[in-house]
C-alpha cells in the first residue's frame, strides 16, 4: 500500500534537504576556485566514483524503505516499521562496506583505471585519489542517511531532519575555508564527510530520543561481522597488491586494469565469504539461510 502524500510531508518538503546539501557542492566550487590547478577537477572526478556506489544503494535502500515504514508507522506497527529499518541498515551497510575499503586502499589504481588517459595525468590521479579516500571516510553516513532521516520522514516530520541538515551543511562550510589551505582539495572532502557525519549523528540522536528508531541486537551482530569481513578484505588487498603489481608490470598493455581485476576478484572470494562467517558467528543470520546461500554458490560453479 502507498502511504498518502500528506504522511510523507509532500514532493517539496522531501526536496528541501537535498536543495540545502547543494550548498555545500556550492562552497566547493567556489572554495576550490582557490585551489591549485586541478584542484576542481580532482574533486569532481572523485565526487562521480563516490557517488556512483553509494547513490545505487542509498536509492535502492532508502526509497523502498520509506515507503514500507510510512505504510507500518501507518497501520501503526511501530515495531515492524523498527525492524524494517534496521534490516534495511543492515544491509546497506554490508554492500557498501567493501567499497569503503577499496576508495581508501586502492583509490589511485581506482582513478588511473577510470581516468588516467589523455590529458588526465599520473599528477591528475594522485591528487583525485586523495580526495576519493577522503571522502570514504563519509561514505558510511552517505549509506545510512536516508535510512536514519526515515525515522522522521515516515512520521511526516520533515523539519526535524532539514534544521539538522542546516547545521551540517553549516559545519561542512565552514570546515572547507578552514582546511583548503593546509589540506588542499582533500580538505573539502574531509569537509564534506564531517557534515555527513554531523547529519546523521543528529537525526538518529534525535529519533532515538524519540523512540522513533531502536538498532537491535541482529543489526549490532551484523555490523560486527561487515567489520570482520571489511577487515579481511583490507587485508587482503593489502598483501595481493604488491605481488600483483610486480606480475602485472611484465604485460604490455592494460597491466592497471589487468591489476585491477585481479584485486575484485580477490576481494569478491575473500569479503563475501567472510561476511557469511561473520553473521553465522554472531547469529546475525540463521543457519539455514546461510546453508541456501550456500548451496546457490555450489550450483553457480
Amino acid at each position: 500500500m502507498d502511504p498518502p502524500l500528506e504522511l510523507l510531508g509532500g514532493r517539496e518538503r522531501l526536496e528541501l534537504p537535498a536543495q540545502l546539501r547543494q550548498i555545500g557542492a556550492l562552497a566547493d566550487q567556489i572554495v576550490g576556485s582557490l585551489l591549485p590547478t586541478g584542484g576542481l577537477s580532482a574533486i569532481s572526478y572523485a565526487d562521480r566514483l563516490y557517488q556512483l556506489p553509494g547513490g545505487v544503494i542509498v536509492i535502492a535502500t532508502g526509497s523502498v524503505l520509506l515507503r514500507e515504514m510510512s505504510a507500518l508507522v501507518a497501520l501503526g506497527d511501530e515495531r515492524g516499521a523498527l525492524a524494517a529499518q534496521n534490516r534495511a541498515a543492515s544491509l546497506t551497510l554490508a554492500l557498501g562496506a567493501p567499497f569503503v575499503v577499496a576508495f581508501l586502499l586502492i583509490p589511485d589504481l581506482i582513478i588511473a583505471v577510470a581516468f588516467e588517459r589523455g590529458a588526465f595525468t599520473a599528477n591528475a590521479t594522485h591528487q583525485a585519489a586523495g580526495v576519493l579516500a577522503a571522502y570514504a571516510l563519509g561514505m558510511p553516513a552517505l549509506l545510512v542517511d536516508r535510512i536514519t532521516s526515515a525515522s522522521f520522514l515516515s512520521r511526516g516530520d520533515t523539519a526535524t531532519p532539514m534544521k539538522v541538515t542546516l547545521i551540517g551543511v553549516a559545519v561542512n562550510v565552514a570546515l572547507k575555508i578552514a582546511l583548503f589551505r593546509p589540506l588542499g582539495a582533500p580538505g573539502l572532502a574531509l569537509a564534506t564527510a564531517a557534515g555527513l557525519w554531523i547529519k546523521v549523528a543528529g537525526v538518529f540522536a534525535l529519533a532515538r530520543r524519540r523512540g522513533w528508531t531502536a538498532p537491535d541486537a541482529r543489526l549490532l551482530a551484523t555490523f560486527a561481522a561487515t567489520l570482520f569481513a571489511a577487515g579481511a578484505l583490507a587485508l587482503a588487498l593489502t598483501v595481493a597488491d604488491g605481488p600483483l603489481v610486480q606480475l602485472m608490470a611484465h604485460l604490455p598493455r592494460l597491466a592497471r586494469e589487468a591489476r585491477l581485476l585481479a584485486l575484485i576478484a580477490i576481494g569478491v572470494a575473500v569479503y563475501f565469504p567472510a561476511l557469511g562467517a561473520g553473521l553465522w558467528l554472531t547469529q546475525a543470520m540463521p543457519a539455514a539461510v546461510l546453508k541456501r546461500a550456500l548451496g546457490v554458490l555450489r550450483l553457480a560453479r
